[in-house]
């Protein structure tokens, strides 16, 4: 085959040398009953996370941040569509807590009194379609956690590294 007619450029399929076909990934297309695409595993249930009541000085327990960090990108598809998205923390440090700083902190009800709890996170995000999925691995952010009237919040601070991002083949079963 040839690109645009030249015959100097050619595509099509190449095969390495010496070798087979190339292995090629793929994932089982998960659907339920009125064809929303599925994760891989049941997502958290964000929506009903228990965020508090709490005040503002009371610690942080590392699970619920883990939980509230998740949720900043994990969700399910709509109904009868596609996009679940599952995030799966494989690095948690926890840093030093601080007092809020207006210059680099943004919240509602935030003061200069607010304690502030940071975690480096490094994780894998992977997206459900009908057709591929999207993993990206090695994504790292600095998060910052803190309360927010009577409840905790965990936003995202600073990027610190981007993941590397790759398709897998979804096959029908």
């Amino acid at each position: 085959m040839t690109y645009s007619g030249d015959p100097t450029r050619s595509i099509g399929w190449l095969r390495p040398a010496g070798g087979g076909a190339p292995k090629i990934e793929s994932d089982k297309l998960r659907v339920d009953a009125n064809g929303t695409v599925l994760a891989d595993r049941a997502l958290l249930d964000c929506q009903n996370l228990k965020r508090g009541p709490v005040r503002n000085g009371q610690p942080l327990p590392a699970e619920l941040a883990k939980k509230l960090i998740q949720c900043v990108f994990e969700k399910p598809s709509e109904p009868g569509m596609d996009g679940a998205t599952k995030m799966d923390i494989t690095e948690f440090v926890p840093g030093a807590v601080r007092r809020w700083n207006p210059r680099d902190d943004t919240g509602i009800s935030a003061t200069v009194n607010t304690l502030v709890y940071p975690f480096r996170v490094k994780w894998t995000q992977k997206t459900f379609y009908h057709l591929h999925n999207q993993v990206e691995t090695g994504i790292e952010r600095l998060f910052t956690c803190y309360v927010d009237v009577d409840q905790w919040y965990c936003g995202q601070a600073q990027s610190i590294k981007g993941g590397e991002k790759r398709l897998i083949q979804v096959k029908k079963e």
